[in-house]
């Protein structure tokens, strides 16, 4: 995203007496420049992007009762919600960090998760809710791979996670070791991470060239069940209490598949899933 901006030339007036009517020129040019100035150099604040995960609020699926029926019906997808006018062409990613490599800003930008069975992500997500903010968690918790998918390469995008998802079996996951993050806690993915991480590597060198410098990075999956918490007693209760929950049975389920949501200021908007379909 590129912003403009305007420089402002000197204001200052020159000394000596002056007839009235040039005094009172002189005051009119300062006040032109003043209301210059304060339009080119209005502040520009950016929406802040956060790829925490699905919104189920926003999670309209009516897929579910034809998932076995047709086995050519395994990519399911749902119209695009209507935008509020003053979230069309907004770009979502104002930080190089997070921007996806290409040429033009992007409209929006895309996440890809990893789609899990109720019986690690319900946990989990039951976990992010006791000990995440509440006025900042807008989402269940969640395996994020990608946190920004250019929109101007989302057909061939969901052409690659199709093929990905006709050739890929579903696999075991469980819930792995608790840590500490600087503001919250993690719980990193245990069984099951290195068919993620293949599966990830392999998207990765796909798209290498257009990847955002965060998603060109190393990857850890984890869910995050607290973050951006303020004080070091907050921090360790929700580390112990983690700790405590999941100390006291395995939590295990299975990868099934992929899910794309495209990002619109803080929700998550559920556009598309690619089931594991491999033998």
């Amino acid at each position: 995203m590129s912003y403009a901006s305007a420089a402002v030339g000197d204001t200052s007036g020159s000394s000596g007496p002056q007839r009235e009517n040039e005094n009172e020129h002189n005051v009119s040019t300062k006040k032109e420049k003043i209301r210059y100035y304060k339009s080119t150099h209005a502040p520009n604040y950016p929406s802040r992007q956060r790829s925490d995960g699905p919104n189920h609020a926003s999670k309209t699926r009516t897929h579910h009762h034809h998932r076995n029926q047709h086995h050519h019906h395994h990519h399911h997808q749902n119209p695009q919600p209507r935008q509020h006018p003053d979230q069309t062409n907004k770009p979502s990613t104002t930080n190089s960090f997070h921007r996806p490599n290409t040429a033009n800003p992007e409209p929006h930008v895309y996440v890809l998760t990893l789609r899990l069975t109720p019986s690690i992500s319900d946990p989990m997500s039951s976990l992010r809710t006791t000990y995440f903010p509440a006025h900042l968690n807008r989402t269940p918790a969640h395996l994020t791979i990608f946190h920004a998918l250019p929109d101007s390469h989302i057909d061939s995008i969901e052409s690659t996670l199709r093929a990905v998802g006709d050739s890929t079996p579903a696999f075991p996951v469980s819930a792995g070791a608790v840590f500490r993050m600087r503001r919250g806690v993690g719980v990193r993915l245990g069984d099951g991470i290195g068919q993620a991480r293949t599966l990830r590597g392999a998207l990765k060198r796909e798209w290498e060239g257009w990847l955002s410098e965060q998603d060109r990075g190393g990857w850890v999956p984890h869910w995050t069940v607290m973050n951006k918490v303020d004080g070091e007693e907050r921090v360790q209760e929700g580390l112990e209490g983690t700790k405590e929950a999941l100390g006291r049975e395995e939590v295990r389920g299975m990868a099934t598949g992929l899910e794309v949501w495209r990002y619109d200021r803080g929700r998550w908007v559920w556009r598309a899933e690619f089931e594991f379909r491999g033998e």
